[in-house]
């Protein structure tokens, strides 16, 4: 029912907008008037405008000053902060087992300098840390043999 309420107030706004083009028309002096391409140009101006008070259009400058999706705090400590598309576009690039590593190592270092570097692009502090493979972050973590294995290896190779 409020939407019918709406439309016809939108509806009768328009036609007054109409109405007063008109008016306007038929007022001016003939040598004065207009060509009919001004005038549509104003009408659609005045209707774009009112379509944009009324909320149903937004103007270009809105679409383009989009809202940002929140960045969501990805490390222990919470210094890595990606949005959700980042996270995801760098999951599929490296796996979730290395990015969680490359993640932790980041966050690591930050919490241990206080973020020193000025660290704010986690993305590319991901990606650099991944590339130069910080902690060894594309390899599966290190299997550490004891003393006592390494010595029966040793021994049982000769």
């Amino acid at each position: 029912m409020e939407d019918k309420k709406a439309f016809g107030s939108l509806k009768r706004k328009l036609s007054d907008i109409m109405g007063a083009a008109a008016v306007m028309a038929k007022e001016m002096d003939p040598q004065e008037q207009l060509p009919f391409s001004m005038v549509q140009a104003q009408i659609e101006a005045a209707y774009k405008s009112l379509l944009i008070s009324e909320g149903i259009l937004f103007p270009a400058s809105a679409l383009l000053n989009k809202p940002k999706q929140p960045q969501v705090k990805r490390s222990e400590n919470g210094w890595v902060k990606l949005t959700d598309a980042q996270h995801s576009a760098l999951e599929q690039r490296y796996g979730r087992t290395v990015l969680e590593r490359a993640i932790k190592v980041v966050d690591e270092k930050a919490q241990k300098t206080g973020n020193r570097n000025g660290w704010k692009d986690w993305t590319l502090v991901i990606h650099n840390a991944i590339r130069d493979d910080w902690d060894k972050c594309r390899s599966a973590p290190v299997e550490v043999e004891s003393w006592d294995d390494m010595i029966i290896r040793k021994f049982m190779e000769g």
